[in-house]
């Protein structure tokens, strides 16, 4: 198992237990997966995980891209985005941060591996 954690923020359960799955397979530890942006905040806080795989768009009253703009600010952990919404102002916006990366959902297993890959260096 690797030593490296990592943190799920996506509020359809569904998708969450499937990427969870998948990101198992690959030999990675899923510290956490929760539903909000304001639970992300939180957790990443509180924990410090080694990168939060984020939802850009969540149930409570930030998105993701908010709070993946705190959690980047105040803790310095990178950000892997996940959405569904591939409108270029939404890209746009989520691209001034530098994230990790942005994965365009359905997410393929091979191009979540890559991008884990990228950012753990392996």
């Amino acid at each position: 198992m690797s030593t490296y954690k990592i943190m799920i923020v996506e509020d359809e359960f569904i998708i969450a237990l499937a990427i969870k799955s998948s990101i198992e397979k690959m030999g990675y530890e899923v510290e956490k997966s929760v539903r909000t942006g304001e639970e992300a905040i939180q957790y990443a806080a509180d924990f410090k995980p080694s990168l939060v795989l984020m939802d850009i768009t969540l149930a409570g009253t930030i998105d993701g891209i908010e709070a993946a703009e705190q959690i980047q600010k105040d803790l310095h952990i990178p950000v892997l985005f996940i959405t569904g919404n591939s409108d270029q102002m939404t890209l746009s916006r989520a691209m001034e941060l530098h994230p990790a990366g942005i994965l365009i959902k359905p997410v393929l297993d091979t191009e979540l591996e890559r991008s884990l890959e990228e950012v753990f260096g392996k």
